[in-house]
Formats: C-alpha cells, sequence, structure tokens
C-alpha cells in the first residue's frame, strides 16, 4: 500500500509540473533555446519504469502504464524510457545518463530506494 501511495504521490507531483510547464512552451523563448521537439527523457529505478503498473516487459520491467508513458501520451512527448528496476545512483550515472542528448527537451529522475 505504501509502494502504492507514493507511486500515485509521483504521479500527482509529475502531472502539475507538466501542466505548469505546458503554457510556458507557447510563450516566445530566447532564439538560443527553442524548442523544436519534443523529446522527453525518463531516468530512474522501478518507480520511473513503471514496474508494477502493468505488465512489465524485458529485463528493466518497464511498463507503458507507467508515470513516464502516461506523461509522454498526454503531453504528445517522443519518449524515451531509460530507467530499469532496481538502478541505484551510480546505476543511473554509468548507464542511463547516455539517453540524454543535446536534443533533450524534458527530462525526469526518480531514483535512491535502491540505494537505502
Amino acid at each position: 500500500m505504501l509502494r502504492l501511495s507514493r507511486a500515485i504521490g509521483a504521479l500527482i507531483v509529475t502531472l502539475a509540473l507538466v501542466s505548469g510547464v505546458a503554457p510556458a512552451a507557447t510563450a516566445a523563448e530566447p532564439l538560443h533555446r527553442q524548442v523544436s521537439s519534443n523529446d522527453y527523457v525518463a531516468l530512474g529505478d522501478s518507480f520511473a519504469a513503471g514496474y508494477g503498473a502493468g505488465i512489465p516487459s524485458g529485463a528493466c520491467g518497464r511498463s507503458s502504464f507507467g508515470y513516464p508513458s502516461l506523461i509522454a501520451k498526454i503531453g504528445h512527448l517522443d519518449l524515451t524510457l531509460a530507467a530499469c528496476s532496481g538502478a541505484t545512483m551510480a546505476d543511473v550515472a554509468r548507464t542511463q545518463l547516455s539517453a540524454l542528448t543535446d536534443g533533450t527537451d524534458f527530462v525526469t529522475i526518480q531514483v535512491g530506494g535502491n540505494d537505502v
């Protein structure tokens, strides 16, 4: 139950952040930072991978019903789901940060539970 409560809490916070960013996307942006695409990268552990939010896929337990997939769908974003169940902060730094590129427009990261 605690895990579900945390997942719901994280989803609410993330959706609040995304909804707060959406109006800013229509405002004029400086020429050096015009968003040309909607590339979104999700980094982290099982919560970010969506483990437990549907049928897990692959060794990382990723689910298309986890919050990154839902945010991408709602926000019409191109998702790169680099999160992996069991990942620690060191794992994210070592294996997931390479998913970020100059073209990445949005990033979420949720990690740390496996470091406790």
